[in-house]
């Protein structure tokens, strides 16, 4: 589904063009330059990571909407 355009909620992965790769994260921002995302992390909180495009693949739409602040 890399071919979609992504949007703001929607869930991504990290591919091989990133450290991160294989995470799935949530898209809080799109810009010219690919996405903001993040990652929560259990009883920690959220990691932010800026992606640009061709590093991640569009899994979907989030069936949940997070509250980003």
């Amino acid at each position: 589904r890399c071919d979609m355009e992504v949007k703001r909620h929607d869930i991504i992965q990290i591919n091989e063009n990133h450290k991160w790769i294989g995470c799935l994260a949530y898209v809080t921002e799109v810009r010219s330059w690919g996405v903001q995302a993040f990652i929560q992390v259990p009883e920690e909180g959220r990691a932010f990571i800026r992606l640009k495009y061709g590093e991640f693949d569009i899994i979907g739409e989030a069936s949940l909407q997070i509250d980003e602040e």
